[in-house]
């Protein structure tokens, strides 16, 4: 006789075909609901464990949330789950997750004084491999999932062991049959599901059932049924229950269940290309926040209420990593008030990193006679890189004859760029190159004594028709475009190229595991001109368009770094495309690993789409290694003869197959401005854990200010 554990739940989407302003009444309405249903049926149990749900009864709904306290000390309302809200489980970085499942706990926690060991994401678009060791991490054993589902990855059962292979952490792992919720009614071939694909001699099944979505667990309905078919299926008996009871109930049986490593893939691949804006803005406000939390590490003097903002902050990040707020595929009016709430978030951050530098200034940095520029690295993670700052000298151009210097004296090199303002008075721009250790401040001179001049070698250099660097860097071109580049003199490789793709997916891209081959449709260019001519960085920029869109983009090598840089500036006004950057490899790839949340996971070069996380390593039939760092980009396919990163797509929003998308009000995705930026490597060796650290270091580059306590009065000063 096998048990069905039924699961009444109610999985709620805060924000998907509505705004988070209807999420917030259907998490009240559910939670009421749910207590009312369960004072009229004493054997009646419920899941509902998302913190962000119960936080909105608690602070609206004081009366309902006094009746939640009542029915989890009762063990009938289950807290399984436990974390924030159910997010994406590719996109977050590592220490995003780590925030998700801290607070949600935390809440968890604090009110009801239990902590889950069972994490719950039902409707989640897919795994990363790093998952298990997380949740381990967080003190929780066992998970619930749903998708991918059997049509998109065949597993050996429903419960089963799943394991990182990186660090051996295991979980006990359930995957959710059919459906997790019963919008509709509930039937006997939903509970047969729950039968299927069960590990050899299992005794007990989970089956969830409730309305969902937009709120509403089960209903009188939902419950009469299940009275009346408890014995409908031979061999098997219904009983209302809980996840907890379920795991409590097949404890004794876990460590013979079949094991799964590895990510868990896929399930609507058209998520990780979508909003791309969104996706920006939420990884600049997952790193700003992590550099604002070290900056209180480091600083005595930080308010007390710091801590509970950058809490606040921290919610709002992973409120919006909701899989569908991230995903992109809700309604185009909800993503206002999320591009603001996220934007709130950063500029908290930000304000916090600001004012913990300047207290550091004045606590470790002494008067000096000279205008410095100040740097700071509030990071685990050693910077070694070139940054751009614009010194404030009061409107005056930027004389050949100033020197930067460092704290023993010695010069800095540095080259001037053009300032970003384009005003009578503009302001100049210096690039220079500087190396800092975790949590170092240090401050460079501006040197005006007129009787020295700088005394720079030049290192990178413009020919006429290639752009070079002291490290064997080079940008091929001719009249047209850049046709080549090369990372040692006697290794030529084809350029990056754009290409425009036909995708009449709908938002999700459901049922497709990759986008067309190709070719496609490539940029057309204008002519090219050089912008910087070393002596430490050469660019050259070039406008141009593909199909509906223009394109400015700006290539860089810098001296001493083995790597060229791509700026991408694209006003994207597609209608049902996607466009891919193409880099063609001269030997085939013969193995990958990606970033992924939380690590890194070898990848077959299958040409299917992937989640990426900021860089991808490959290693070639020649010995070669070649990389691509892509902080701003989200997806990725490859195949032995060239790797595709997804840079936008442009599908009707909020579309959903079999929708026929004929409103005549239909919006396009990502309309508009976009910037992403590239790093490609090449070379006999790339160790694949020195890419996490370069993309870490684009993503959180050093802070600057100006410095000028200790300068002479402005009348006695003729440097300026």
């Amino acid at each position: 006789m096998i048990t069905i554990h039924l699961i009444p739940q109610a999985h709620l989407d805060p924000i998907w075909l509505w705004p988070w302003t209807a999420g917030v009444d259907e998490a009240i309405a559910t939670c009421r609901t749910a207590c009312d249903l369960m004072d009229r049926h004493a054997d009646m149990t419920f899941n509902m464990g998302d913190a962000w749900v119960i936080e909105q009864v608690e602070q609206i709904d004081p009366a309902t949330f006094a009746r939640i306290k009542k029915l989890v000390a009762a063990k009938r309302w289950d807290l399984s789950g436990g974390w924030y809200i159910q997010p994406d489980c590719n996109f977050p970085i590592g220490d995003a997750l780590k925030r998700q499942i801290e607070i949600g706990i935390g809440y968890v926690r604090e009110k009801f004084g239990v902590a889950p060991s069972i994490a719950m994401n039902v409707d989640s678009f897919g795994h990363a491999q790093a998952f298990p060791t997380l949740l381990r991490a967080a003190g929780q054993d066992k998970y619930v999932m749903m998708r991918p589902q059997e049509h998109e990855m065949k597993l050996p059962a429903r419960l089963f062991r799943w394991q990182d292979p990186a660090t051996g952490d295991t979980v006990t792992t359930f995957r959710i049959a059919g459906a997790y919720c019963t919008p509709g009614r509930m039937s006997v071939e939903h509970l047969r599901d729950s039968l299927t694909e069960l590990p050899s001699g299992a005794e007990h099944t989970m089956c969830f059932f409730g309305v969902s979505d937009h709120g509403g667990g089960p209903t009188e309905e939902m419950l009469d049924f299940c009275r009346k078919n408890k014995n409908a299926i031979p061999g098997a008996t219904l009983e209302f229950s809980t996840p907890t009871r379920f795991f409590e109930a097949i404890a004794a049986t876990q460590e013979s269940l079949p094991l799964v490593k590895g990510e868990l893939q896929f399930h609507a691949i058209g998520c990780y290309s979508v909003e791309g804006r969104l996706k920006r803005a939420v990884r600049k406000a997952e790193h700003f926040l992590l550099q604002a939390e070290r900056c209180r590490k480091l600083d005595p003097a930080t308010p007390a209420d710091g801590a509970a903002k950058l809490r606040d902050a921290w919610k709002s990040v992973c409120f919006h990593e909701f899989h569908d707020t991230i995903g992109g595929t809700c309604l185009p009016s909800a993503y206002a008030y999320v591009m603001n709430d996220i934007g709130g978030a950063t500029a908290e951050a930000e304000r916090q990193t600001v004012y913990t530098l300047r207290r550091l200034m004045l606590a470790k940095l002494g008067d000096n006679p000279l205008q410095r520029i100040v740097l700071f690295n509030p990071s685990d993670k050693p910077f070694d890189g070139y940054v751009e700052f614009e010194p404030w000298v009061e409107f005056t151009p930027w004389q050949s004859h100033w020197r930067l210097l460092d704290g023993d004296g010695k010069e800095v090199p540095y080259q001037k760029m053009d300032g970003e303002a384009m005003a009578d008075s503009a302001i100049d721009r210096l690039v220079f190159r500087v190396s800092l250790q975790p949590d170092e401040i240090r401050a460079i001179r501006i040197d005006c004594d007129r009787k020295l001049a700088p005394t720079v070698t030049k290192k990178a250099s413009v020919h006429h028709d290639r752009l070079t660097t002291d490290s064997g860097v080079s940008i091929h071109h001719d009249s047209r475009s850049v046709r080549k580049v090369s990372f040692s003199p006697s290794r030529l490789l084809p350029a990056p190229e754009l290409s425009l793709l036909d995708d009449s997916s709908d938002t999700w891209t459901h049922r497709l595991d990759r986008y067309p081959a190709g070719p496609g449709e490539l940029a057309q260019w204008s002519a090219f001109s050089v912008i910087d001519t070393g002596p430490l960085m050469c660019s050259l920029r070039q406008e141009g368009c593909i199909g509906r869109s223009d394109v400015v983009v700006e290539w860089r090598v810098y001296a001493g770094m083995p790597f060229v840089d791509l700026s991408l500036r694209i006003n994207w006004t597609e209608r049902q495309k996607v466009l891919k950057l193409l880099w063609s490899f001269p030997s085939p790839a013969k193995s990958r690993t990606d970033g992924t949340l939380g690590g890194s996971t070898a990848r077959p070069t299958d040409g299917r789409e992937y989640p990426l996380q900021d860089w991808i390593h490959l290693k070639h039939d020649d010995g070669a290694d070649s990389a691509i760092i892509c902080p701003d980009s989200f997806g990725i396919d490859v195949t032995p003869d060239r790797a595709r990163v997804t840079l936008l797509r442009s599908p009707l929003l909020a579309h959903h197959d079999p929708n026929l998308g004929l409103s005549p009000r239909k919006q396009y995705a990502d309309r508009g401005e976009h910037v992403l930026r590239f790093r490609f490597l090449n070379g006999a060796s790339i160790d694949p854990g020195t890419l996490g650290a370069i993309a870490h270091g684009i993503h959180q580059p050093p802070l600057t200010a100006d410095l000028t306590r200790g300068m002479p009065a402005r009348r006695q000063r003729n440097q300026i």
